[in-house]
């Protein structure tokens, strides 16, 4: 399934980079396996050494960027779920520390250590949806335990609401 496209993020501070290669290796787009590719995103991308989510928007082009969905409205999440279960991805923001929390019970580890104690936000790929969880591939965790599934109450617990929607075929739109 998704797994095999799963990357690890090569520094802390490049989990939308990691996003970027992962979508790229998805899509089949030759060089998207070569970790040198991440550095190369983020010196393109990066504002001040943090890469902000809609500035992959142009890499992923066509991507379609949501902006901040309203976390508090139901329709935001379903509208993601419904996409994602259409065969789209999701590239999404969270809030690092809860996102962190919702993994110790998954017993996940990183060779960067807590991600409570970085970056504020956070983003991972939402890959597969149904109607109680969304599978998603997190480029802070190593390949073991990806794709983690979450329910849906987990999930917009930590997610900011900030999402870029991507499709597969590169001529879709």
């Amino acid at each position: 399934m998704s797994r095999r496209f799963h990357v690890a993020q090569a520094r802390p501070n490049f989990c939308v980079a990691a996003c970027v290669v992962m979508i790229e290796r998805w899509r089949g787009i030759a060089g998207a396996y070569s970790e040198n590719r991440q550095y190369v995103l983020h010196e393109d991308l990066h504002v001040e050494g943090f890469v902000p989510l809609r500035a992959a928007e142009h890499a992923l082009a066509p991507a379609e960027y949501l902006g901040w969905l309203d976390v508090d409205n139901p329709m935001a999440l379903l509208l993601v779920i419904d996409q994602v279960m259409g065969g789209a991805w999701a590239l999404v923001s969270c809030v690092s520390n809860a996102w962190e929390g919702l993994f110790d019970v998954h017993r996940l580890t990183s060779p960067h250590g807590s991600l409570a104690g970085g970056a504020f936000y956070h983003a991972v790929l939402v890959v597969a949806a149904d109607d109680r969880s969304i599978a998603l591939l997190d480029p802070w965790h190593g390949p073991e335990g990806q794709p983690i599934a979450l329910s849906h109450e987990d999930f917009a617990s930590a997610w900011t609401g900030e999402t870029i929607l991507i499709h597969r075929d590169t001529d879709a739109e």
